[in-house]
């Protein structure tokens, strides 16, 4: 009998305690959210002309490499360099113009032997760069001739095309340059690009096709597995 007693004021013990923590736990009033602490406070604030760099376009995109290596400046090439892209002093402007002596200055300074001037166009034009560059400096200067497309709806384009290399060669032109306009730029007046394989571009590019060794655009290292002609 003791012994039931004992058991029954224990469960009479637990009931009441389990009663009292559910009276407290719906009275107890929940904690509010922590609020995030705010940029200011933590001691972020935006860098200056952030709000215009929004919009930062493309071409205006000048990042600032953080990588740091170990840099050598080579001011002269150890062995004669001969430069095959330039634009310096063309005939279509596009670089700003240098005085030639100035030019062949860096030229002497740098080890380049020769540069080839790509844009030289045709005509008068071609003569003034081949005067002013060609000829007061020989073999410091190369200069290429180009195609006039202004012409391509001409019903003569071919032979036009054929007499105006001719004159260019004559006048000192040693090479002919196709910009990438051809396929990309050049229109007719139907509005169709100019393909590179036009039939139009047929009487003058058989007239002077030169052979063309089959290794010329191979990169000749000791890994090429090719077999030379």
């Amino acid at each position: 009998m003791e012994r039931k007693r004992k058991l029954a004021g224990l469960s009479q013990f637990i009931v009441l305690c389990l009663l009292a923590s559910g009276t407290a736990a719906q009275t107890t009033k929940p904690e509010a959210p922590v609020a995030a602490p705010t940029q200011e406070q933590i001691g972020y604030k935006s860098a200056a002309g952030a709000e215009q760099k929004k919009t930062l376009l493309l071409k205006d995109f000048k990042p600032k490499s953080m990588l740091h290596t170990t840099s050598h400046s080579v001011d002269r090439a150890k062995y004669y360099v001969i430069d095959v892209h330039n634009h310096v002093n063309d005939a279509q402007g596009i670089e700003d113009h240098m005085p030639p002596q100035r030019v062949v200055e860096v030229m002497d300074k740098t080890n380049v032997k020769t540069v080839v001037i790509l844009t030289g166009m045709w005509g008068n034009k071609l003569q003034k760069v081949i005067d002013e560059m060609v000829k007061p400096y020989p073999g410091r200067f190369i200069v290429f001739t180009q195609i006039d497309w202004s012409k391509i709806d001409d019903p003569n384009f071919s032979s036009e095309m054929v007499q105006q290399l001719h004159d260019a060669v004559a006048r000192g032109a040693r090479g002919l340059k196709l910009l990438k306009d051809l396929g990309l730029g050049v229109r007719d007046k139907s509005g169709k690009f100019i393909a590179v394989d036009d039939a139009r571009l047929e009487g003058f590019r058989c007239r002077f096709t030169p052979p063309i060794r089959k290794l010329f655009f191979i990169p000749l290292t000791l890994q090429t597995n090719v077999t030379k002609n």
